[in-house]
Protein backbone atom coordinates (compact mmCIF):
# COMPACT_ATOMS: atom_id res chain seq x y z
CA UNK A 1 0.00 0.00 0.00
CA UNK A 2 2.87 2.16 0.95
CA UNK A 3 4.07 1.91 -2.74
CA UNK A 4 0.77 2.65 -4.29
CA UNK A 5 0.54 5.72 -2.22
CA UNK A 6 4.00 6.79 -3.25
CA UNK A 7 3.62 6.10 -6.81
CA UNK A 8 0.48 7.88 -6.91
CA UNK A 9 2.32 11.28 -5.82
CA UNK A 10 2.15 14.39 -7.31
CA UNK A 11 5.25 14.29 -9.56
CA UNK A 12 6.69 18.12 -10.84
CA UNK A 13 6.13 17.52 -14.56
CA UNK A 14 7.36 21.01 -14.74
CA UNK A 15 10.76 20.37 -13.29
CA UNK A 16 11.62 18.12 -16.52
CA UNK A 17 10.04 20.56 -19.10
CA UNK A 18 11.19 23.69 -17.70
CA UNK A 19 14.93 21.78 -17.92
CA UNK A 20 14.68 19.34 -21.16
CA UNK A 21 17.29 20.68 -23.02
CA UNK A 22 19.60 19.93 -19.48
CA UNK A 23 18.26 16.55 -19.34
CA UNK A 24 18.17 16.04 -23.38
CA UNK A 25 21.89 17.50 -23.40
CA UNK A 26 22.96 14.92 -20.84
CA UNK A 27 21.42 12.00 -21.84
CA UNK A 28 22.78 12.30 -25.26
CA UNK A 29 26.07 13.26 -23.76
CA UNK A 30 25.97 10.01 -21.75
CA UNK A 31 24.91 7.87 -24.90
CA UNK A 32 27.83 9.22 -27.57
CA UNK A 33 30.42 8.33 -23.94
CA UNK A 34 28.81 4.93 -23.61
CA UNK A 35 28.84 3.62 -27.14
CA UNK A 36 32.19 5.63 -27.66
CA UNK A 37 34.02 3.22 -24.59
CA UNK A 38 31.98 0.20 -24.75
CA UNK A 39 31.02 0.00 -28.83
CA UNK A 40 27.83 -2.07 -28.98
CA UNK A 41 25.82 -2.89 -32.02
CA UNK A 42 29.31 -4.27 -33.96
CA UNK A 43 30.34 -0.22 -33.74
CA UNK A 44 34.06 -1.62 -33.65
CA UNK A 45 33.56 -3.69 -36.84
CA UNK A 46 32.94 0.16 -38.49
CA UNK A 47 36.64 1.75 -39.74
CA UNK A 48 37.98 3.95 -37.43
CA UNK A 49 37.55 6.81 -39.66
CA UNK A 50 34.20 6.95 -39.63
CA UNK A 51 33.92 5.69 -36.27
CA UNK A 52 33.63 8.73 -34.36
CA UNK A 53 31.13 10.45 -36.87
CA UNK A 54 28.35 7.49 -36.48
CA UNK A 55 28.89 7.49 -32.93
CA UNK A 56 28.34 11.00 -32.40
CA UNK A 57 24.82 9.86 -34.95
CA UNK A 58 23.98 8.01 -32.26
CA UNK A 59 23.91 11.12 -29.88
CA UNK A 60 22.04 13.10 -32.45
CA UNK A 61 18.97 10.69 -33.23
CA UNK A 62 18.91 10.48 -29.43
CA UNK A 63 18.83 14.11 -28.80
CA UNK A 64 15.78 14.72 -31.61
CA UNK A 65 13.85 12.03 -30.10
CA UNK A 66 14.04 13.10 -26.84
CA UNK A 67 13.84 16.35 -27.46
CA UNK A 68 10.41 15.50 -29.66
CA UNK A 69 9.00 13.88 -26.49
CA UNK A 70 9.46 16.20 -24.20
CA UNK A 71 7.60 19.15 -26.69
CA UNK A 72 4.98 16.52 -28.41
CA UNK A 73 3.53 14.91 -25.56
CA UNK A 74 3.13 17.29 -22.99
CA UNK A 75 1.77 19.39 -25.49
CA UNK A 76 -0.95 17.23 -26.31
CA UNK A 77 -1.53 15.72 -23.11
CA UNK A 78 -1.33 19.07 -21.50
CA UNK A 79 -4.12 18.93 -19.11
CA UNK A 80 -2.09 15.55 -17.69
CA UNK A 81 0.71 17.72 -17.18
CA UNK A 82 -0.43 20.48 -15.01
CA UNK A 83 0.29 20.80 -11.07
CA UNK A 84 -1.02 17.86 -9.29
CA UNK A 85 -2.27 15.76 -12.21
CA UNK A 86 0.74 14.73 -13.19
CA UNK A 87 1.70 10.92 -10.79
CA UNK A 88 5.06 9.34 -10.08
CA UNK A 89 3.65 6.35 -12.09
CA UNK A 90 2.88 8.72 -14.96
CA UNK A 91 6.28 9.83 -15.32
CA UNK A 92 7.59 6.64 -14.90
CA UNK A 93 5.78 5.45 -18.25
CA UNK A 94 6.76 8.60 -20.01
CA UNK A 95 9.95 7.54 -19.20
CA UNK A 96 9.86 3.98 -21.15
CA UNK A 97 7.79 5.41 -23.77
CA UNK A 98 10.45 7.53 -24.44
CA UNK A 99 12.79 4.42 -24.01
CA UNK A 100 10.63 2.85 -26.60
CA UNK A 101 10.92 5.72 -28.98
CA UNK A 102 15.23 5.68 -28.76
CA UNK A 103 15.33 2.24 -29.10
CA UNK A 104 13.33 2.76 -31.87
CA UNK A 105 15.34 5.39 -33.46
CA UNK A 106 18.79 3.67 -32.88
CA UNK A 107 17.21 0.18 -34.40
CA UNK A 108 16.31 2.47 -37.62
CA UNK A 109 20.03 4.22 -37.27
CA UNK A 110 21.73 0.89 -37.12
CA UNK A 111 19.85 -0.02 -40.57
CA UNK A 112 20.75 3.62 -42.07
CA UNK A 113 24.26 2.95 -41.64
CA UNK A 114 24.38 -0.46 -42.11
CA UNK A 115 25.59 -1.71 -38.95
CA UNK A 116 22.41 -4.09 -38.14
CA UNK A 117 19.61 -4.69 -40.55
CA UNK A 118 16.31 -4.54 -39.98
CA UNK A 119 14.45 -7.23 -38.21
CA UNK A 120 11.34 -7.19 -36.32
CA UNK A 121 12.77 -9.93 -34.07
CA UNK A 122 16.04 -8.75 -33.36
CA UNK A 123 14.12 -5.08 -32.84
CA UNK A 124 11.70 -6.84 -29.97
CA UNK A 125 14.08 -8.62 -28.55
CA UNK A 126 16.29 -5.13 -27.94
CA UNK A 127 13.24 -3.41 -26.79
CA UNK A 128 11.96 -6.03 -24.33
CA UNK A 129 16.00 -5.93 -23.05
CA UNK A 130 15.93 -2.26 -22.85
CA UNK A 131 12.59 -1.98 -21.14
CA UNK A 132 13.43 -4.51 -18.41
CA UNK A 133 16.76 -2.82 -17.45
CA UNK A 134 14.76 0.59 -17.86
CA UNK A 135 12.60 0.27 -16.10
CA UNK A 136 14.03 0.42 -12.52
CA UNK A 137 16.51 3.56 -13.04
CA UNK A 138 13.09 5.15 -14.39
CA UNK A 139 11.92 4.27 -11.28
CA UNK A 140 14.78 6.05 -9.32
CA UNK A 141 15.26 9.15 -10.98
CA UNK A 142 11.42 9.83 -10.89
CA UNK A 143 11.15 9.07 -7.16
CA UNK A 144 14.75 11.10 -6.29
CA UNK A 145 13.31 13.80 -8.64
CA UNK A 146 10.29 13.70 -6.15
CA UNK A 147 12.10 13.55 -3.36
CA UNK A 148 14.41 16.54 -4.27
CA UNK A 149 11.29 18.84 -4.62
CA UNK A 150 9.91 17.73 -2.06
CA UNK A 151 12.29 18.49 0.25
CA UNK A 152 13.17 21.80 -1.59
CA UNK A 153 9.59 23.53 -1.46
CA UNK A 154 8.79 22.12 2.20
CA UNK A 155 11.95 24.30 3.12
CA UNK A 156 10.80 27.36 1.20
CA UNK A 157 6.88 26.69 2.39
CA UNK A 158 8.52 26.85 6.18
CA UNK A 159 10.18 29.77 5.12
CA UNK A 160 7.05 31.79 3.82
CA UNK A 161 5.10 30.77 6.78
CA UNK A 162 7.36 31.68 9.44
CA UNK A 163 7.74 34.81 7.82
CA UNK A 164 3.98 35.14 7.78
CA UNK A 165 3.64 34.25 11.23
CA UNK A 166 6.34 37.00 12.20
CA UNK A 167 5.63 39.87 9.78
CA UNK A 168 3.45 42.53 10.42
CA UNK A 169 -0.37 41.68 9.16
CA UNK A 170 -1.37 45.34 8.88
CA UNK A 171 -1.14 46.84 5.46
CA UNK A 172 -1.90 50.49 4.12
CA UNK A 173 -4.09 51.76 2.12
CA UNK A 174 -2.59 53.97 -0.75
CA UNK A 175 -6.24 54.26 -2.56
CA UNK A 176 -6.91 57.64 -2.64
CA UNK A 177 -11.07 56.68 -3.16
CA UNK A 178 -10.68 53.49 -0.85
CA UNK A 179 -12.43 51.44 -3.68
CA UNK A 180 -11.79 48.97 -6.36
CA UNK A 181 -13.52 48.52 -9.14
CA UNK A 182 -13.51 45.90 -11.81
CA UNK A 183 -15.37 45.52 -14.91
CA UNK A 184 -16.17 43.41 -17.86
CA UNK A 185 -14.42 43.97 -21.20
CA UNK A 186 -17.23 46.10 -22.84
CA UNK A 187 -17.52 48.39 -19.13
CA UNK A 188 -20.85 46.68 -18.89
CA UNK A 189 -20.65 44.39 -15.45
CA UNK A 190 -18.90 46.48 -12.90
CA UNK A 191 -17.74 45.40 -9.42
CA UNK A 192 -16.69 47.88 -6.09
CA UNK A 193 -15.60 46.34 -3.57
CA UNK A 194 -13.69 47.38 -0.68
CA UNK A 195 -9.98 46.64 -1.06
CA UNK A 196 -9.55 44.58 1.91
CA UNK A 197 -12.81 42.62 1.45
CA UNK A 198 -11.25 41.29 -1.99
CA UNK A 199 -9.39 37.84 -1.29
CA UNK A 200 -8.70 36.49 -4.60
CA UNK A 201 -8.61 37.08 -8.60
CA UNK A 202 -7.82 34.37 -10.79
CA UNK A 203 -7.97 33.49 -14.09
CA UNK A 204 -10.35 31.21 -15.54
CA UNK A 205 -9.82 30.78 -19.42
CA UNK A 206 -10.98 33.96 -20.82
CA UNK A 207 -12.37 35.44 -17.38
CA UNK A 208 -11.44 36.54 -14.28
CA UNK A 209 -13.02 34.68 -11.04
CA UNK A 210 -13.11 37.15 -7.91
CA UNK A 211 -13.70 36.54 -4.79
CA UNK A 212 -14.88 38.83 -1.72
CA UNK A 213 -16.21 39.04 1.65
CA UNK A 214 -19.85 40.59 1.99
CA UNK A 215 -21.24 42.07 5.03
CA UNK A 216 -22.11 38.77 6.47
CA UNK A 217 -18.70 38.27 6.05
CA UNK A 218 -19.48 34.75 4.00
CA UNK A 219 -17.10 34.46 0.68
CA UNK A 220 -18.62 35.24 -2.36
CA UNK A 221 -17.28 35.01 -5.70
CA UNK A 222 -18.20 35.71 -9.38
CA UNK A 223 -16.86 35.48 -12.74
CA UNK A 224 -16.00 38.83 -15.42
CA UNK A 225 -15.15 38.58 -19.17
CA UNK A 226 -11.30 40.10 -18.23
CA UNK A 227 -7.91 39.84 -18.18
CA UNK A 228 -5.85 39.53 -15.72
CA UNK A 229 -3.43 42.19 -16.70
CA UNK A 230 -6.86 44.46 -16.09
CA UNK A 231 -7.62 43.42 -12.36
CA UNK A 232 -3.60 43.92 -11.88
CA UNK A 233 -3.59 47.38 -13.26
CA UNK A 234 -6.74 48.24 -11.06
CA UNK A 235 -5.10 46.78 -7.97
CA UNK A 236 -1.68 48.87 -7.90
CA UNK A 237 -2.31 51.48 -5.42
CA UNK A 238 -3.35 48.82 -3.23
CA UNK A 239 0.08 47.21 -2.15
CA UNK A 240 -1.36 44.57 0.18
CA UNK A 241 -2.39 42.44 -3.38
CA UNK A 242 0.29 40.41 -5.01
CA UNK A 243 0.71 38.47 -8.08
CA UNK A 244 2.40 35.44 -7.14
CA UNK A 245 1.18 33.37 -10.13
CA UNK A 246 0.24 34.41 -13.37
CA UNK A 247 -3.29 32.63 -12.74
CA UNK A 248 -3.76 34.27 -9.34
CA UNK A 249 -3.56 37.74 -7.23
CA UNK A 250 -4.04 37.40 -3.39
CA UNK A 251 -4.95 39.54 -0.95
CA UNK A 252 -1.95 39.65 1.77
CA UNK A 253 -3.93 39.75 4.50
CA UNK A 254 -6.12 37.32 3.69
CA UNK A 255 -3.31 34.47 3.44
CA UNK A 256 -4.18 31.87 6.54
CA UNK A 257 -1.08 29.20 5.78
CA UNK A 258 1.31 28.13 3.74
CA UNK A 259 2.37 24.83 2.45
CA UNK A 260 4.90 23.03 0.43
CA UNK A 261 4.79 19.75 -1.63
CA UNK A 262 6.48 18.33 -4.65
CA UNK A 263 4.97 20.53 -7.06
CA UNK A 264 5.54 23.69 -5.43
CA UNK A 265 4.21 26.20 -2.74
CA UNK A 266 0.53 27.03 -2.21
CA UNK A 267 -1.56 29.39 -0.25
CA UNK A 268 -4.42 28.42 1.99
CA UNK A 269 -6.85 31.62 1.75
CA UNK A 270 -9.65 32.63 4.15
CA UNK A 271 -12.71 30.91 2.93
CA UNK A 272 -11.96 29.64 -0.08
CA UNK A 273 -11.64 25.93 -0.35
CA UNK A 274 -8.88 25.60 -3.76
CA UNK A 275 -4.84 26.22 -2.25
CA UNK A 276 -3.40 29.12 -4.73
CA UNK A 277 -0.06 28.09 -5.95
CA UNK A 278 2.98 30.30 -6.27
CA UNK A 279 5.29 30.63 -8.95
CA UNK A 280 8.99 29.64 -8.07
CA UNK A 281 9.97 32.68 -9.28
CA UNK A 282 7.72 34.68 -6.88
CA UNK A 283 9.23 33.25 -4.19
CA UNK A 284 11.52 35.28 -2.90
CA UNK A 285 9.24 38.91 -3.40
CA UNK A 286 6.27 37.28 -1.19
CA UNK A 287 8.83 36.42 1.19
CA UNK A 288 10.12 39.99 0.64
CA UNK A 289 5.88 41.57 1.25
CA UNK A 290 5.42 39.40 4.20
CA UNK A 291 8.43 40.02 5.85
CA UNK A 292 9.18 43.72 5.43
CA UNK A 293 8.33 46.28 8.28
CA UNK A 294 7.40 48.56 5.40
CA UNK A 295 3.74 46.81 5.35
CA UNK A 296 3.01 47.74 9.01
CA UNK A 297 0.78 50.96 9.21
Amino acid sequence: MKLLWLLNQPFPANYILNNRFKFVGGFSLFIIAFLYFYEPFGIHRIPKADRTLVIIGYGVVCFIIFLLDTLYVPAVFAPHFRDGRWKIYKQIFFTMYTLVTVTTGVVLYNHFVGILKFDLNSFFRMLSRNIAVGAIPAAISAVLVYNLELQKNLKEALKLQLALEMGSKKWTDLSPDGKVVLSDVLGKELISLQPKTLLLVRSADNYIEIFWRDGSESVKHTLLRQTMKHAEERLLNHHYFFRCHRTSIVNLSAIKTITGNSVGCKLAIEGIVEEVPVSRQNRERLYELLSSEKSAA
